[in-house]
Formats: structure tokens, C-alpha cells, sequence
């Protein structure tokens, strides 16, 4: 059977076409098509259902593409999401019949254009999971943008395009008579991150043990999805309820659960220590991996500062899913401390996120009292903790500086916020924070 909108061949029983989408059977289809999007189910991941813009008589309707015994049919079983024009049809993704391995870090697929236009089609796609500014080495940041993938292949005139893209978020773009259609996808398969760092802690006596750890972790993209699909406020308002901000970013993720389980083998590994909740020195190593792995991007541009927020996602703020900041390996104060906090929580330790004027760090509460541990010359910096009685019960956090070039210890800042307690300080110097917004969130 051949296609009538490309002209490949195809099986004659098959409802689309295998290399463009296009619907070539005469099956059933539902009255509307079902939300794009959801979680894995078994080894079915939920897909995009395939959707094509049915556009007549200046009424717009919906088609969805079916199996021949009349079920919505699924996209290839790595496409886990997507929203605008991609989730609503305009533009749909099938896989490539050549790729059989969804979970092998490389995801063929064919994007087809299905909008009734004529003219010069005009591609471009952008990871979402990359900086949107990247340092060219020399003395500039080169804006990413949208753009052709390499090998990328156009085809029906241009309507098509076939790629290979890595696991991730997507957004792509399409420009033809003067109008552009986007949306946004995700694509499941194995991500892949390498570490290496020296943990160097300094004790009260004096004594040091600095060991090196290297840990190649290896999660789904899948476990990102809660980022992608994420709708709400990106950032501190005046009429945000901050604890219910706050909850989406610090929610139970596999990856986190995961990553925090091989940083705590490798920890017991070179070091022959069993972390206990609560131990200084299994927390001192949770924090100096987050310290040494993930970067503060800054810039300078046309006499202007540029924060992560502006070069990583192109936004003056912009609150990042603990996925998000191990796919970039870089963030803002909040964006790790979100990472930190949760490694915390799910080492089994109480866990906190501070909101300070113009800052923001994890918390963690200890068996002993940080400030026993640290050399006398580690007295100059300022501490910062802060004790919460909930029910009855009194919980001290200690704050842990994420953003910083060294292995910053726990219960201290470089920022003059020692005040005793905290919440006097709170009271009385709001600035760059909604009133009543400061202090340690447990979480």
C-alpha cells in the first residue's frame, strides 16, 4: 500500500504511514482525541497519541489515528509527552520502523507537519535540557536557540523531518506562510551523567581525610517528566502560598531516590563508613557533591549582568526541578538547594529549604552540633540555623551553603544573616522577599 501524502510503501493492513504519519486506512476514529501525556505503565510508556488537524468548511475538528481494531494508536513507546501545537496534532512524531530500542539513549523519529499549508517549511529544534546561552570559550555567551539537528533529513517537500535526538525535553518550531507552529516533546531513554570530585573535610582538631569519588550515574528520562509537564509559578509572587510554592520542586523523585542510593554506596565503598540519619560526615559528602558538581553560570553583557536563570533558561527567574539541575549540571541558589535538600531527605535525614533576602540554601538537621566539627579560623564566617517547634517538637536546621567555590561547611554563610535567633532577623530586615516569606521550610 502506498502512502498518498509521500508515497512510501507500506503493509497493506497498516492504519498510517511508517515514515510520515499520515493516516491511509479508513477505520473508526473517536468523536476527540485523549490528553497527550502520563506516566509509564509495565513496559508501555504512555505516548503521544498521533492526532492530525482536520480543517474544513472553517470548522476545526480533530482525528485520531487508529489501529484496526479501533483503539487509539500510540506513537513509539519513547515519546512520553507533549503540549502546543504537538500535543493539540498540528505537528505529530512517530518513531523511525529502523529504531526497535527505545531505552538505548538514541531515539529516531519522524516529525510531520499536518496543518493544510503550502509553502517552504522551516524546522528548527532546541533541547530543553541545555543552556540556552553557552560560553564560547573566549569572552562571549552564543544564544542556542532553534536549529536543524545534525543529519537531520527533510522530506515530502519539506513537511517531514526525520532526526535522531538524545533522550530529553524538546521544543520544536515550524515556520510556513508567514506562521509558526511549536510545541514541546519528551522523549524516554537512558541519560547518562559522569562525577568526579575530592571530598575534603576539615575537622576541629585539625585532621583532614580527603578522598577522591568518581560515580557514573545512569537514570531514565522518564523521572524528569514531573519538570516537563509542570504548569505553575516558576518563582516567588506576592500572592504565592510559599510552603505550597515550594512543595512541587522537593516532591519524592526516582532519580534523586536513586542517585542518593549510588552516592551513599560509593560513600560506604572508598570511605568504609556506614551512613547513619543525622551523621555530619554523610551529609559534609551529600553537600560537597552538590558544591562541586553543579556550577553557578554568570555573565557579563553589555555592562549587565546575566544570572543562571537568564543563560540557562532565558528567564530573569526561573525555580528548576532537581532533574533539571543534574541535566544541566548548573543552577541558581534555589535550583540547588531544591537538589541538596532532597539528596538530604531521602538519605533519611529532616530536611529543609531557607528563603533568605535575595538567597536561598538547603537545611538539614544533625545529631551534633555543626559548629563543634570546624577549625577555629572557620569561626569568622556567619552561622546560620534555625530552631522549628511543630506539634511539640523541636527541630533545629542548620544551613548549607550550595552556590559557593569551595566546600563551604554546614552551618555557616558568607552572607551576615547572624542574627539570634533567625526569625529576629526576619522580622525586622525584609528586603527582596515577600513579608513573612524568610526562614527554613521543612520539606
Amino acid at each position: 500500500m502506498y502512502c498518498p501524502q509521500c508515497g512510501s510503501v507500506n503493509d497493506e493492513n497498516t492504519s498510517f504511514c511508517t515514515s510520515c504519519g499520515t493516516f491511509i486506512s479508513s477505520g473508526p476514529a473517536p468523536s476527540r482525541p485523549p490528553k497527550a501525556g502520563g506516566k509509564a505503565n509495565g513496559n508501555a510508556v504512555i505516548a503521544i497519541f498521533a492526532i492530525i488537524a482536520v480543517l474544513s468548511a472553517g470548522i476545526v475538528g480533530f482525528a485520531v489515528w487508529t489501529s484496526p481494531d479501533g483503539n487509539p494508536f500510540a506513537a513509539d513507546e519513547y515519546i512520553l509527552y507533549a503540549d502546543g501545537d504537538v500535543g493539540s496534532g498540528y505537528i505529530s512524531i512517530i518513531s523511525d520502523s529502523s529504531d526497535t530500542d527505545p531505552s538505548d539513549g538514541s531515539c529516531s523519529i519522524v516529525l510531520t507537519m499536518n496543518a493544510k499549508t503550502l509553502g517552504t517549511y522551516s524546522w528548527g529544534i532546541r533541547c530543553l535540557d541545555a543552556p540556552l546561552y553557552v560560553y564560547d570559550g573566549v569572552d562571549t555567551y552564543e544564544y542556542t536557540g532553534h536549529s536543524m539537528p545534525e543529519g537531520a533529513v527533510l522530506g515530502d517537500g519539506g513537511k517531514t523531518l526525520a532526526c535522531t535526538l538524545e533522550p530529553g525535553h524538546y521544543s520544536v518550531t515550524v515556520e510556513v506562510n508567514g506562521k509558526t507552529y511549536s510545541g514541546t516533546f519528551v522523549l524516554q531513554g537512558e541519560v547518562v551523567r559522569s562525577y568526579s570530585w575530592t571530598f575534603d573535610p576539615t575537622y576541629s582538631d585539625n585532621t583532614s581525610s580527603s578522598v577522591t569519588f568518581d560515580l557514573e550515574f545512569i537514570f531514565q528520562y522518564g523521572d524528569c517528566l514531573a519538570a516537563a509537564e509542570y504548569t505553575g509559578a516558576r518563582g516567588i509572587s506576592e500572592v504565592q502560598d510559599i510552603e505550597d510554592l515550594i512543595i512541587p520542586f522537593v516532591s519524592e523523585n526516582e532519580a534523586i531516590t536513586e542517585l542518593e542510593n549510588q552516592l551513599r554506596t560509593l560513600y560506604y565503598e572508598e570511605t568504609g563508613l556506614t551512613p547513619a540519619s543525622g551523621n555530619y560526615d554523610y551529609a559534609s559528602y551529600l553537600l560537597a557533591f552538590v558544591q562541586e558538581e553543579f556550577s553557578y553560570p554568570t555573565a557579563e553583557s553589555d555592562g549587565e549582568d546575566w544570572g543562571p536563570d537568564e543563560l540557562l533558561y532565558g528567564k530573569s527567574e526561573y525555580w528548576a526541578f532537581p532533574t533539571e539541575t543534574i541535566m544541566q549540571g548548573a543552577g541558581d541558589c534555589e535550583d540547588t538547594s531544591f537538589l541538596c535538600a532532597m539528596l538530604f531527605k531521602a538519605a533519611g535525614y529532616d530536611a529543609a529549604v531557607a528563603l533568605l533576602p535575595g538567597h536561598a540554601m538547603a537545611g538539614v538537621e544533625l545529631t551534633a552540633d555543626p559548629y563543634s566539627y570546624h577549625t577555629a579560623s572557620y569561626l569568622g564566617e556567619y552561622e546560620i540555623y534555625q530552631t522549628l517547634t511543630v506539634g511539640g517538637v523541636s527541630t533545629t536546621y542548620y544551613g548549607c551553603e550550595t552556590t559557593t567555590d569551595s566546600q563551604y561547611h554546614m552551618g555557616y554563610t558568607s552572607v551576615e544573616y547572624n542574627y539570634d535567633p533567625l526569625t529576629d532577623y526576619m522580622d525586622t530586615y525584609r528586603v527582596g522577599i515577600p513579608t513573612g516569606m524568610n526562614g527554613f521550610y521543612p520539606i
